[in-house]
């Protein structure tokens, strides 16, 4: 058996084996990429994940990079190569199932009033800047330019809105969706699912590279109220290694080991989660069913059929979550393991993600892609620097610029650049944004619609999709008129 056949029997088995073959790999790139991020100065000074770094370290190693250079005999590396990647491809949507189903876990929710005062201005900012705008911009952009000219899929609106917000995980989660297309309707777009993370991974980008200018240019204006310049973050920030005295811990026992080990009783809430969700989507589906034969609408079983499992694990752990407090037990929840989880699934998902990109997908589509993902880019820039002094108030460049990095990079970027501009968290604006993604998460941001904004443009048509995503700025932009939201200041460029 020559090396080509022993990886083959490795990876290409439907078993337990090939799962565990995957990790290994995976576990390699990850690795691969932390090296990388503490050796290269340039990925710190961005604060590039080492997560995106492994992907691309996977990419290269893939059958268009390695593969193109050692083809093999008949072009068996090549074709080797290509099924690990398409075996990437499965991991992402079940690794965010994951990631959703922690998010409520352990958390204690804050009363109405503090989440009024807090985070209603944020959530309305959060509108007008990310995604439902977002989505408007790309429905414009497909029906006068991309559509006309370069002949895309109708979906090709939600691609930046999808991986910009939504991140790798919310990509990966519709990947899926993307390549079998929605039962009753005679529709997929394969290859969407390699946009999305291709979307995704500028998404991470943009977060890193033009946030790190805007606070820079923030803190020439004096709207930084406790900058740290980034070269003067401590190494455990830039560079990403803790010094030996300054390590903590980042997990607490709840649960004695005698009885179960911590954090196999902590991954288990996070499965019965997970468990309760599934069983949401299969009673959509039937109700999806009933509800479309007796009213004879035959889109009630497509929409509720269409709805990713990840947004339902979601509701799996407000359940979760509701039950431990019922019979109370809810203290014996650690939220530092439940967001470890969390991180392990997010890490192995970007990587994976990344990994398996097709570069000629992405090359096909370059023109049409540039156009949407850099028109979005410069809207959420522009509006972020007009809107944020203008309905922000207290630390309004603080609460922008995590703002600005969830909306164009995810959450975990958006927490990075509020750490150089408010380290320590003192300001109030980390409490703002929290409070925000309580209510925010559920419905963007990968939440259901998100989730759905492909099959709605395609049902309702892009009118009526402009229609339903202008609908909630325009409703808090109502609000805050007549709440004095709004004030006056001066131009800021």
């Amino acid at each position: 058996m020559n090396i080509i056949d022993w990886l083959g029997h490795q990876f290409l088995k439907e078993d337990l084996n090939t799962f565990f073959a995957y990790f290994c790999l995976l576990s390699i790139f990850i690795l691969i990429g932390k090296i990388l991020r503490v050796k290269l100065k340039i990925l710190q000074h961005f604060f590039i994940p080492a997560s995106i770094v492994g992907g691309f370290t996977g990419l290269i190693c893939g059958p268009y990079i390695l593969g193109a250079i050692f083809p093999g005999t008949d072009g068996s590396f090549i074709s080797f190569l290509n099924n690990i990647r398409v075996g990437f491809s499965t991991f992402p949507a079940r690794f965010i199932d994951v990631v959703f189903a922690t998010m409520f876990i352990g958390i204690a929710l804050p009363s109405i009033n503090k989440m009024k005062k807090l985070g209603s201005r944020q959530f309305a900012f959060a509108t007008i800047i990310g995604e439902p705008m977002q989505q408007v911009i790309g429905a414009l952009l497909v029906v006068f330019l991309l559509k006309p000219f370069f002949n895309v899929d109708l979906t090709f609106a939600t691609f930046a809105a999808i991986g910009f917000c939504g991140g790798h995980g919310t990509a990966g989660g519709m990947a899926d969706t993307f390549r079998n297309g929605y039962p009753g309707i005679n529709w997929s777009f394969p290859e969407g699912a390699d946009l999305l993370m291709t979307s995704a991974t500028v998404g991470i980008l943009v977060a890193s590279i033009v946030g790190i200018i805007l606070i820079n240019i923030g803190a020439k204006k004096g709207y930084c109220k406790r900058l740290v310049k980034p070269e003067e973050l401590p190494d455990e920030i830039r560079v990403g290694v803790i010094p030996v005295e300054k390590t903590y811990s980042i997990a607490k026992a709840t649960v004695s080991p005698e009885s179960i080990e911590p954090f196999a009783f902590h991954v288990a809430l996070v499965f019965i989660a997970m468990l309760f969700g599934y069983i949401i989507d299969d009673f959509l589906k039937i109700l999806g069913i009933f509800l479309s034969s007796s009213t004879g609408i035959n889109v009630l079983a497509t929409a509720l059929d269409a709805v990713p499992t990840f947004p339902l694990t979601m509701i799996g752990g407000v359940i979760l979550q509701i039950l431990l407090n019922y019979i109370g037990i809810s203290t014996i929840i650690d939220r530092n393991t439940i967001e470890r989880i969390q991180g392990v699934a997010l890490d192995f998902l970007v990587v994976s993600a990344i990994a398996s990109i097709s570069i000629p997908v992405v090359i096909n589509y370059f023109i049409p892609f540039s156009i949407l993902i850099i028109a979005v880019a410069a809207y959420t820039v522009f509006a972020t620097w007009l809107i944020a002094p203008r309905i922000l108030t207290g630390a309004w460049f603080e609460k922008s610029i995590v703002e600005f990095g969830m909306q164009t990079g995810v959450t975990a970027m958006g927490l990075c650049l509020l750490r150089i501009v408010d380290p320590g968290f003192k300001t109030e604006a980390l409490e703002s944004f929290g409070i925000k993604q309580l209510a925010y998460e559920p419905l963007f941001g990968g939440g259901f619609i998100t989730a759905l904004s492909p099959l709605i443009i395609l049902t309702a048509g892009p009118f009526w999709f402009c229609v339903i995503m202008l609908s909630f700025p325009l409703i808090f932009i109502t609000i805050g008129l007549f709440s004095g939201w709004f004030h006056k200041k001066d131009l800021v460029f």
